[in-house]
């Protein structure tokens, strides 16, 4: 379906569902969860629900706010995403 957007904005998004990028950053709350949901969902259905292995090609900018600060989402899983989406041609700040 074509979706009408003239953009997106994303703000400290979790784009890693298994926490993989900045995982030594993280704090001991979020090292829970992310066990949490590899436990409740599985391995596969985390790698596959994730925004960072849906990236593809897309049509409109993205703009992503992360604060470096940020003690719960790591910085590195916006790095990671912005990486991927500038590899599949995207318009991604």
């Amino acid at each position: 379906a074509e979706l009408d957007l003239a953009g997106l904005v994303l703000f400290n998004p979790v784009l890693d569902l298994h926490f993989r990028a900045g995982w030594t950053e993280q704090r001991p709350f979020v090292r829970i969860g992310s066990w949490f949901l590899r436990t409740r969902y599985g391995l596969s259905a985390l790698e596959q629900k994730s925004p960072i292995h849906q990236v593809r090609s897309v049509p409109y900018a993205t703009l992503i706010f992360h604060g470096a600060q940020d003690e719960v989402v790591p910085l590195a899983q916006s790095e990671a995403f912005h990486e991927k989406m500038q590899q599949r041609g995207n318009s991604c700040t």
